[in-house]
């Protein structure tokens, strides 16, 4: 496993548990690794479905105090509603994205929450003291 910036990454070790699926383990682990995948190829597909909701969690998670800590879909899904926040992150992707692999929107939002939950420390996105 590649490092993240100046600590290692321990998502790897924590998504092996039972609640990860393999299909977003390897999305979410695509992401961070800035790996490159064969855009016909179901791990492409992976990628492009987290990709946008991973940076626009992220931006969500700098404008609250607690970070990712709390942090739920529906608050996500009000943010998504407001065109002038993250205005960079394409909402009809990360929409498509949950539709490509076949599950709610929320469900897909509320997975990428607690696997970036798990890596919070290494993304500098721990609650503020």
């Amino acid at each position: 496993m590649r490092a993240i910036g100046n600590g290692s990454c321990r998502f790897e070790e924590a998504a092996k548990g039972e609640a990860y699926l393999v299909r977003y383990r390897t999305a979410v682990l695509n992401r961070f690794a800035k790996c490159l995948a064969d855009q016909r190829c179901c791990q492409a597909l992976e990628h492009y479905a987290c990709d946008e909701l991973c940076g626009f969690l992220t931006a969500c998670a700098l404008m609250r105090p607690s970070r990712l800590e709390g942090m739920k879909a529906k608050s996500v899904r009000k943010k998504m509603k407001q065109a002038s926040f993250a205005a960079a992150v394409n909402r009809q992707d990360i929409i498509n994205g949950a539709e490509d692999l076949g599950i709610e929107l929320n469900e897909h939002i509320d997975f990428c929450i607690a696997a970036m939950q798990t890596i919070a420390a290494d993304l500098d996105l721990v609650a503020e003291s």
